[in-house]
This record gives C-alpha cells, sequence and structure tokens, in this order.
C-alpha cells in the first residue's frame, strides 16, 4: 500500500495475502480479517492496525524484517494456524473499552519475538486481579501505569497505619496471626489477608501463573512485554497448617495465556483436592 492509499476490509470478509505485504498508507485496515496464506516466507513491514489476523504459511512469517518503522497491532483475534510467527519485537495486541485482543488457542503454529500485551480497565477505581501473559516481564514495566505508590516488600500481616502499597501477590505460607479488626471482615477474612506482600522492589519479575492484586484508576490500562507463555505451565501450589483450615490453602493463580480460559469446559480440566471455583 503507497503512502496515501488505504485497504479497507470489513466483516465478514477476508483477504488472502501470499507474498510480502508492506503499508505506506491508512494504518486502518478494517474490520475484516486478513489470511497471510504463502507458501514461501513472508514479509511484513509498516505501521498498520488489523481486527482478526489467520497466519496460514507453512514456512515462516516475518514482521518488521528491515524496518524499524513497522507496528502491527492487533484489535481482536490472531491465530497462527500453522508455521513460525517472528514478530520482531513488533507485535502489540491492542485493548480498548470495547474489546482486548487475544491469541487464539486453536493456532497449530509457534510465535517467537517479543509481543507487547494491553489490558484497559474500564472499570472503577480500585484493587483488580492481573497475571502476566509473557515471561520475563518485571515489575517496573507496570509501575507507571498503576495508581499511587509501591510499598516495596510490604508485609500486610505487620502493617499498622500508613500507606499500603498497590501492587501485591500472595504468599500462602505467612500464617501470621495478626488480625485488622478496622476492616470490617471476619476473623477468618483478617487471617487471610497476612498473606498478602508486596514485591521487593521494581526488577523483580513477575512469575507466571502468579496472581496480583493492583490499583488501577478506571480509564487506564496496563501494557507488558515479552515472550508470550505457551504449553503446559506449572504452578508449585502450597498448603500451610495454621490451626485453622478455613484460611489455610488459599493460593493466588492466574491465567498465563494471551488468551480466554473456560473454567466451565467440558474437556482441559482435572479437579483433584482444588475446588473449582474462581
Amino acid at each position: 500500500i503507497e503512502e496515501g492509499g488505504y485497504l479497507v476490509v470489513n466483516s465478514p470478509c477476508e483477504v488472502y495475502i501470499r507474498g510480502d505485504f508492506s503499508n505506506s498508507g491508512s494504518k486502518n485496515i478494517g474490520t475484516g480479517t486478513i489470511i497471510f496464506d504463502g507458501k514461501t516466507p513472508q514479509n511484513i513491514t509498516g505501521n498498520m492496525i488489523f481486527n482478526n489476523v489467520i497466519m496460514n504459511n507453512p514456512t515462516e512469517i516475518l514482521i518488521n524484517e528491515g524496518d524499524e518503522k513497522t507496528n502491527f497491532t492487533v484489535k481482536s483475534i490472531l491465530r497462527v494456524k500453522q508455521g513460525h510467527l517472528k514478530t520482531g519485537n513488533r507485535l502489540t495486541l491492542y485493548s480498548d473499552d470495547k474489546q482486548t485482543a487475544i491469541i487464539s488457542s486453536k493456532g497449530e503454529g509457534e510465535i517467537s519475538g517479543k509481543v507487547t500485551c494491553q489490558r484497559y480497565n474500564p472499570g472503577v477505581y480500585g484493587y483488580h486481579y492481573i497475571s502476566m501473559p509473557v515471561y520475563g516481564a518485571s515489575v517496573s514495566e507496570i509501575r507507571d501505569d498503576i495508581k499511587d505508590e509501591i510499598v516495596w516488600g510490604q508485609d500486610y500481616s505487620a502493617y499498622k497505619t500508613g500507606t499500603l502499597s498497590n501492587l501485591w501477590y500472595y504468599n500462602e505460607t505467612n500464617v501470621s496471626k495478626e488480625l485488622h479488626p478496622e476492616t470490617g471482615l471476619s476473623i477468618d477474612e483478617q487471617l487471610k489477608m497476612n498473606g498478602w506482600i508486596a514485591p521487593s522492589g521494581p526488577q523483580v519479575i513477575m512469575d507466571k501463573m502468579k496472581g496480583y492484586s493492583v490499583v488501577l484508576p478506571a480509564g487506564t490500562g496496563l501494557e507488558v512485554s515479552g515472550e508470550v507463555n505457551n504449553g503446559d505451565i506449572t504452578a508449585n501450589l502450597t498448603y500451610t497448617n495454621s490451626g485453622n483450615h478455613s484460611v489455610d490453602g488459599w493460593n493466588f493463580v492466574g491465567n498465563p495465556y494471551p488468551s480466554f480460559i473456560d473454567i466451565e469446559a467440558a474437556e482441559g480440566w482435572h479437579w483433584e483436592n482444588v475446588d473449582k471455583a474462581i
């Protein structure tokens, strides 16, 4: 697409591209589906925003090959049906108040290179639960996106007064008996709160499958970059006996994929000594 030109593909239309694709024109490609369907390696350069994209090349597709100004943004669904997608660290999964882009779990292909994942919060100000869809992202990547300050290393079981951190993870092994009656919660709920710990510093890597509680203002979002999590991922769960079984065994586990999960799905789940609940 030459400078000043445009290509608009609106739903339910599809366009198949079997060679290289370069865009110097309008970046908005429309609400339809673009299918990269070549049989030999394809290069993609330029600034562009797609709705749905299917990568169906049995060899490889290269984003940003030789062009540092390339930005490849997906607003809805990216499916790597087969082959190898090399992102060139220029692929973004977009999020706004209407939708959040995902990578389809139905693809059999491979993705390498960093992906930037966005998550918009259209709701209310307050604590929200998140987890990382990429690996290698540090706390510093979201530090500027969240409200107020992180109190590094804060242990809620030792909290009395003052500033509370705006970012926490949960440590089930912390079995402190400290109560927090000012919260208005039951004794059991107060004891559960003692597991909340703030990261020790901005360099801390946010682990796969670890859940985090973070303060987000309404109308803002988070953005992290890294290689996307894929395949089987294991979380090491703990059960620490504090003498009060109702507050023991709570592990804060998050979705590690840049895709939605369905806890009600008929297949793919094996529940053993775990309550089927979110």
